[in-house]
């Protein structure tokens, strides 16, 4: 990829997610404009690096959304600002419309504006809209069923982007990510629950339902599948489960995380945590991805939680 090629517009790149693709793309030598309102991201999370360029903003305010893109003019956007967590999805819907899809609605419109440089989108969908489907392992062929206000969003988020790729003819890619975790989630999601207690000094843990099992996958995953997606030459409309092929209870993860820090842990579990609607198994297919990218998983679990357990400090 030539070095004029690689400007990248990233919305929500000061994010769990997208600071670790910002800081590994500045590395790979892109030009990075990061779009965020820093409503669950950090400034910090970010490096400091010439190339990198920030602008505080809101993906419903469409002046400033679409005067960055036009003026920075990438080759490669990048669209991951949501609201993520579940729970409070269902408990702000029209909210999460606002953001979710008026806002996927705003990015799209203006990467129709952009100029002429711009290649390819990229934006972030999530494994949650097969969470209605009864099969044991969810292919992207497959018919989607999303069952609540996030996975809804993101299944119009598909249809929103697929219809951009049909009016522009820019290559586009749906990018389902199952059950990311690593440093610097700032949701509270099982991971970051667990840790918080871990470093306050408890040994017995609050958790939610300790059954179902997901199939957990580090962050640092997640960024080489989208570095991936991004070179590949494949033109067209697609879409790409990225997730693990093994699964993990809650029970198992912490049962993991003893055996790493050599302490034995112990957990509850609180029925308020508890969701009312949830699967036992909810594993990706990742013959697809594997196939047409040649990406494959490079953490299992315990390397990825001894790594999540070093960066983040975390001394029993």
């Amino acid at each position: 990829m030539k070095s004029d090629e690689k400007k990248m517009f990233i919305t929500g790149g000061a994010g769990f997610i997208g600071s670790r693709l910002t800081n590994h793309l500045l590395g790979e030598g892109f030009k990075v404009l990061v779009f965020d309102n820093l409503s669950v991201g950090r400034r910090s999370f970010l490096n400091n690096n010439k190339n990198l360029k920030f602008i505080k903003g809101d993906i419903l305010n469409k002046k400033l959304l679409s005067g960055s893109v036009k003026d920075f003019s990438p080759n490669f956007l990048i669209h991951l600002a949501a609201i993520h967590f579940i729970p409070l999805c269902n408990k702000y819907p029209i909210k999460t419309v606002e953001n979710n899809i008026i806002g996927t609605k705003n990015v799209l419109e203006a990467a129709k504006r952009s100029g002429i440089n711009l290649k390819k989108v990229l934006i972030a969908s999530s494994g949650a809209v097969y969470y209605g489907c009864k099969e044991k392992e969810h292919k992207e062929e497959k018919d989607l069923m999303p069952t609540e206000m996030y996975s809804y969003s993101k299944y119009v988020n598909e249809l929103q982007l697929r219809h951009f790729y049909n009016i522009t003819g820019i290559n586009s890619a749906a990018m389902r990510f199952f059950n990311v975790y690593g440093p610097n989630e700032t949701n509270p999601h099982l991971f970051p629950a667990i840790f918080s207690q871990l470093k306050s000094g408890r040994s017995t843990l609050v958790i939610g339902n300790p059954k179902p099992k997901r199939p957990y996958i580090f962050v640092d995953d997640i960024v080489n599948a989208i570095t991936m997606i991004i070179k590949l030459p494949k033109k067209g409309f697609e879409a790409y489960n990225i997730g693990s092929d093994k699964e993990y209870s809650a029970a198992e993860v912490i049962n993991i995380i003893s055996g790493l820090v050599g302490k034995k842990l112990k957990f509850k579990s609180d029925p308020s945590l508890i969701r009312k609607e949830d699967v036992i198994h909810f594993k990706p297919s990742l013959t697809k991805i594997k196939k047409e990218i040649g990406w494959w998983p490079k953490y299992d679990i315990k390397k990825g939680l001894s790594k999540l357990l070093e960066e983040e400090k975390v001394q029993l």
